[in-house]
């Protein structure tokens, strides 16, 4: 695969695009705020095409998705916001944010939105 992940993470909030803010960044919550929002980089060293998307897993149970962005050939670096509205409706308790490339994952954040038991 020629997109590798340079760097994933979650959050509450992301402002802006090019030189964009990530608010409340983190892996914990003590409940699930109402908005969520996954930033990713990318780097495409052969400038193949490629696809991104976000899935949301509680255990084995899928929960979510965000829409897939497809890149066109070209770029050597890619970076974008994935936001999930309505988290306020997950369960309190741990959930993974898989990272999926081509349809297939390569990154997963772990995060506790108020679970009892922790991560």
């Amino acid at each position: 695969m020629s997109a590798k992940v340079i760097n994933a993470v979650l959050c509450e909030r992301i402002t802006g695009r090019e030189r964009a803010t990530l608010e409340s960044a983190g892996l914990k919550w003590r409940s699930p705020p109402p908005t969520l929002a996954v930033w990713i980089e990318l780097s495409n060293t052969t400038e193949a095409e490629f696809t991104v998307s976000v899935q949301i897993w509680r255990g084995a149970k899928y929960i979510d998705e965000s829409e897939t962005e497809q890149v066109l050939e070209g770029r050597l670096y890619w970076q974008s916001k994935f936001e999930f509205s309505g988290t306020e409706d997950l369960e309190a308790k741990s959930h993974r944010f898989i990272v999926l490339v081509n349809s297939l994952p390569v990154r997963t954040i772990v995060t506790d939105l108020g679970s009892p038991e922790g991560m």
